[in-house]
C-alpha cells in the first residue's frame, strides 16, 4: 500500500487510516514476514512479487497511519493474511522477536552495540557517523 497521504507533524490521524499507513510486507520463510510501516506515500520501490536483496532500498520514511511524527516502524509476525480489511492482519498474527547483529543503539545518551539481541522500546538504532 502507498497510496496514503503523509500526515502533518502531530496531526491526529484519522479513523479510517490504515494503522501502517503506506507499509510494505515481505514474507522471509512460511511463517515468518516483515513489516515496514508508515512509509512516505509514493515512495514503495518494491511491488507484490518482487523479490528483495538484502541492503535493497524498498521506500522512504514517512508519516502516514497511525503515526503523530515521521519514523519507520518495522516489525516481525508469524503470519500476514490477505484480509478484505488488511488492517485485520495485525489483529490475527504474532509478534516474533527480532535479534540484530553487529548494530548500535543510543540508549540514555549512550551508544551500545547489539549482537544477537533485542532493541528495548526507547533505543534508536544509530549509524557509527551518528553517534555521539
Amino acid at each position: 500500500m502507498s497510496d496514503r497521504r503523509d500526515l502533518e507533524i502531530g496531526e491526529t490521524p484519522l479513523q479510517s487510516e490504515h494503522p501502517a499507513g503506506n507499509h510494505i510486507v515481505i514474507q522471509h520463510g512460511p511463517r515468518l514476514f516483515s513489516v515496514y510501516a508508515h512509509m512516505q506515500q509514493g515512495s514503495a520501490i518494491v511491488a507484490v512479487g518482487d523479490w528483495v536483496q538484502r541492503g535493497q532500498v524498498i521506500g522512504r520514511v514517512g508519516n502516514s497511519g497511525n503515526t503523530t511524527q515521521p519514523h519507520l516502524h518495522v516489525h516481525f509476525t508469524d503470519a500476514w493474511p490477505a484480509l478484505r480489511d488488511p488492517a485485520g492482519s495485525y489483529f490475527v498474527s504474532q509478534g516474533v522477536p527480532a535479534l540484530f547483529w553487529g548494530v548500535q543503539v543510543l540508549r540514555d545518551g549512550n551508544v551500545f552495540k547489539l549482537n544477537g539481541s533485542t532493541p528495548l522500546e526507547f533505543d534508536i538504532i544509530v549509524s557509527p557517523n551518528d553517534a555521539p
